[in-house]
Parts: structure tokens; C-alpha cells; sequence
């Protein structure tokens, strides 16, 4: 074996005995028959764009949405005080929290239909229903002068009721038709439970 300028040295006879050994104890590895159980990542399920005027609509339902559960949870938190110290209020906690998880969901998602004119493919929102003590917390929270009651009503509740219900004849999805359904829903009882504090003042 020659180099370019000649013989080849001792090293260079060594490595090429190195490299012929490396090659001679090499085996090549058999196909496994196991097959990879890792699963192959889901696509991102993105849907369609929104038209300016939805987008608007949407944003606007989500910022109520948004903006009723953090009262909620104030309204809430705001009655712990009263209760004595050897009355378990779990279930309020619980209430709260929940309020809590749903106002920073509708935030999240506030968000993302900003940065994508798009909701999120997981658009269902979970809205808890009235418990016994929020009920309770509503109707204290109401105005106590007939007058502001019966403005409330008139000028906010019952607008708000007819626009879900409005909004959920004409809605296009499922998914939109549900969540303007259970607005309409809650509206409904506090109309009632405003109208019920309302003839208890007559």
C-alpha cells in the first residue's frame, strides 16, 4: 500500500487493520417484527374563518360570557365572609372555582379568536347551571328599588333573552346553536327570579 508521497507508514497500516476488524464484527441488524406503538400525532382540526360581522358576534358573546362568570365568581367569593366559622362552604369553593376555570377558558378562547379570525376546534363550553346558592346570591344582588328592578328587566334581561334566542335560530353550527341555547336558558331563570323579587314588592 503506497501514499501519495510513498510507502505507507506503521500508523497507517494500523488504522486500516482497525478499520477492516470494525467491518468484518459488524452485523447487520435484523428487522424487528415489533411494530411502534407510539401514536402518530393528530392533526390540528382547524376550522373555517369567520366573516367579519360573525367575528364581531362572536367576540362580543364571548366577552359577556366572559365577563358574567368572573361576576359570578366575585358575587360568590363576596358571601364567604358571612357565613361562621364552623359552616362548611365547600360547596361554594367549588362553585367558585368553577366560575373560575370557565371565566379563564372564555379568556383563552377570547384569545385565540383574535390571533385566528377562528374558534378553536373544542368550542363546547361547559356553563354551570344555577346552584341553590347562587340562586340565592342573584336574587340578593338585585336592586332593591322597584323601579331599578322592573329597568333591569325591561332595558337588560329581557333584550339579552330575546337576542340568545334570536341568535340561536339563526346560528350555523351545532356547536353555536347549543351555547346560545344555554345562555337563553339561564336568562330565563333569572328573569324569573327577578320577576318573582319584583311582585314580592307589590
Amino acid at each position: 500500500m503506497e501514499a501519495r508521497s510513498g510507502k505507507v507508514n506503521a500508523e497507517d497500516v494500523a488504522e486500516a487493520k482497525r478499520i477492516y476488524e470494525a467491518l468484518r464484527d459488524y452485523k447487520i441488524p435484523e428487522p424487528s417484527d415489533e411494530k411502534d406503538e407510539t401514536p402518530a400525532p393528530k392533526p390540528e382540526i382547524l376550522l373555517p374563518k369567520m366573516a367579519q360581522d360573525e367575528f364581531k358576534d362572536v367576540l362580543e358573546d364571548l366577552t359577556m360570557q366572559r365577563h358574567e362568570a368572573h361576576r359570578q365568581m366575585c358575587l360568590l367569593s363576596n358571601t364567604l365572609a358571612d357565613y361562621p366559622d364552623d359552616v362548611n362552604v365547600k360547596g361554594v369553593v367549588d362553585e367558585i372555582e368553577a366560575f373560575k376555570q370557565q371565566r379563564n377558558a372564555l379568556g383563552e378562547k377570547i384569545d385565540y379568536l383574535k390571533a385566528n379570525h377562528r374558534l378553536p376546534a373544542e368550542t363546547q363550553t361547559h356553563t354551570p347551571l344555577f346552584s341553590d346558592e347562587a340562586q340565592t346570591v342573584y336574587l340578593d344582588n338585585l336592586p332593591v328599588d322597584r323601579y331599578e328592578l322592573n329597568k333591569l328587566l325591561k332595558d337588560s334581561l329581557m333584550p339579552m333573552l330575546s337576542k340568545a334566542r334570536k341568535n340561536a335560530t339563526k346560528a350555523k353550527t351545532d356547536v353555536k346553536r347549543l351555547q346560545y341555547e344555554q345562555k337563553a336558558v339561564k336568562l330565563e331563570l333569572e328573569i324569573k327570579i327577578a320577576r318573582s323579587k319584583l311582585a314580592s314588592m307589590s
